[in-house]
Parts: structure tokens; C-alpha cells; sequence
């Protein structure tokens, strides 16, 4: 199953690729301004703060802390503030635009390809399940491009941009980040990949569901004709309980998917505190620094 339903999840993920490559201007300002915002936010602002913190321990053996000597750091928080959110707002409406352009790309394209099919496949097959294959394919375009996008996309770049600022303060810090990293996205892939074939399986439980309940329906005169209430009924429950079992193995793995996740993400936490703590206490990096590495993992 899980040979069979990767290269299809590869050639879906292409399809939506390729449409939103076809919007070149809008995909990759979309994602040059999120990018940047999220840069501007996760990285710059935490640097703000660190330096901060090192301007307060310096500042506190001197015996005279005041507000004043903060205003140069108060006044660039605020201008990285307002310049990360106008840049994530504005690559947001790009994207939205640009996925507004898709779908309806995305629904011509697949109307075009019912419409070049013979009678002979029409009459073979449901019009349920058909339609719901379709609204899965146009539904799975959006989903799929917000997590390329806002997720995917920002993790890698983030990541590879906190390991580089890390590596100024602390080369070792960083190294540890960047191992961690590479950890967490081999399991990633591997879960996810795992999960494919479980979707795939819930997807066709669906369709069949779908094309059962359209076929009694449409079937019902003759259903009440013959008196086949009774034997109608336990199809389609056994149709139900298939698919109900499905989707609750397809929510289990995800559980646990997301449970390995937390575990993982606690590792990283606590390797980058011990390593801060070591660092600290030998000398090697400033109380900011430890602060802004928490912040950063």
C-alpha cells in the first residue's frame, strides 16, 4: 500500500507545484515576504531582547539601570515589529490571491479532463464518488501550498538562519541545533510518510462510502420493491464501520505522530539548555545568548 500510494502523493504534490509556479510573481512574492517576515520576527526580534538582557547585566554591576538607556533598543523592536507583521500580512494576501487563482485553474482543469472522457468510463462510474475525489484533489491544493508555504518552508529557513546567528555566539550551541534539526526532519519524513498510505486508505473508504449511500439512493424505489430494506442496511453498515475504522486508525497514528513530535521538541529544548548552562558557566557565551537560543529552539 504504502509503494503504491507515495508515487501518487508525489504526483499530486507536482500538480500543485506546477500550478503554483505557473503564478510566478505572486508564489514567489508570497513567499520572499513571508519568508522575510518571519525572519524579521522569529530571529531579529529575539537578538533585540538578547542584547537587552546583555545591556542589563552589564549595566547592573554599575549600580544605575534606567529606562533611558534602553531607547535605542525599545525604538528598533518597534520599527522590526511593524516592518515583520506588514511583511507576513502582505505575503499572506499574495498567497490567498495567488490559491484564489489556482482553484478555479485547478477546477477548469479537472472539468476539461471529465468532459474528454468516453460514455462508456461515465457509465461505469458513480457520480458520488467521483465528485468527491474531485473536491479532495481541488480541497488538498490549498492545504497543501499554506503548509509548503507557512510551514515547511519558514521551519527550514528559520532553522538554517538560527543556527547561523547561534554560530556567533557559540559554535557548539549551534552544532547541537543543527544535528537536532537534521534528527527531526529524517523522523518527520519518515512518520509522514508512513501517515500517506493510512490517508489514502481513508480517502478510498470515503469514495466507497460516497458511492454506496448515491447508489442506495438512487436505487431506493426498487430497494422497497424487492423488500431488500433489511439486506441494504447491513451493506451499508459494514460500508460505515469500514470507513469508521479507517479514519480512527488514520487519527491514531496521527496522535502518535504528534506525541513523538513533543517528545522531540522537548529533546531539542532540553539539549540547548544544558549545553547554554555549560556554556554560561565556562565563560563562552553571555546570559543573552542563552536566552535567545531557548527562544530560537
Amino acid at each position: 500500500m504504502k509503494q503504491a500510494s507515495w508515487p501518487l502523493a508525489k504526483k499530486t504534490l507536482g500538480l500543485y507545484l506546477r500550478l503554483n509556479l505557473s503564478y510566478k510573481r505572486l508564489f514567489f512574492s508570497s513567499v520572499g515576504a513571508w519568508i522575510g517576515g518571519m525572519l524579521l520576527q522569529k530571529l531579529v526580534l529575539p537578538l533585540i531582547v538578547a542584547s537587552s538582557f546583555d545591556t542589563i547585566r552589564r549595566l547592573s554591576s554599575t549600580g544605575s539601570i534606567s529606562l533611558s538607556d534602553f531607547r535605542g533598543d525599545i525604538g528598533l523592536f518597534v520599527i522590526v515589529l511593524i516592518a515583520s507583521q506588514t511583511l507576513i500580512d502582505t505575503g499572506l494576501f499574495w498567497n490567498a490571491k495567488m490559491e484564489a487563482q489556482g482553484l478555479k485553474e485547478l477546477h477548469d482543469r479537472v472539468f476539461a479532463h471529465l468532459l474528454r472522457q468516453s460514455t462508456r468510463f461515465h457509465n461505469n462510474t458513480l457520480a458520488g464518488p467521483l465528485v468527491s475525489q474531485t473536491n479532495r484533489l481541488v480541497g488538498g491544493y490549498v492545504t497543501i501550498t499554506d503548509t509548503l508555504l507557512l510551514n515547511i518552508t519558514q521551519l527550514v529557513v528559520l532553522t538554517a538562519f538560527s543556527a547561523i546567528v547561534l554560530a556567533f555566539y557559540s559554535p557548539l550551541l549551534a552544532g547541537v541545533v543543527f544535528a537536532w534539526t537534521i534528527v527531526f526532519f529524517y523522523i518527520n519524513i519518515r512518520l509522514t510518510r508512513s501517515r500517506i498510505a493510512l490517508s489514502k486508505a481513508r480517502a478510498a473508504s470515503e469514495s466507497v462510502l460516497t458511492g454506496s449511500l448515491a447508489d442506495s439512493v438512487s436505487n431506493i424505489s426498487a430497494i422497497k420493491s424487492f423488500g431488500s430494506e433489511s439486506y441494504e442496511y447491513e451493506r451499508h453498515a459494514k460500508v460505515t464501520e469500514d470507513r469508521a475504522y479507517k479514519g480512527y486508525v488514520y487519527w491514531v497514528r496521527g496522535a502518535k505522530n504528534d506525541a513523538v513530535f513533543g517528545i522531540m521538541m522537548g529533546i531539542g529544548q532540553l539539549l540547548v539548555l544544558v549545553t547554554s548552562i555549560i556554556a554560561v558557566t565556562h565563560g563562552s557565551i553571555s546570559i543573552g545568548a542563552l536566552v535567545l537560543a531557548q527562544i530560537y529552539i
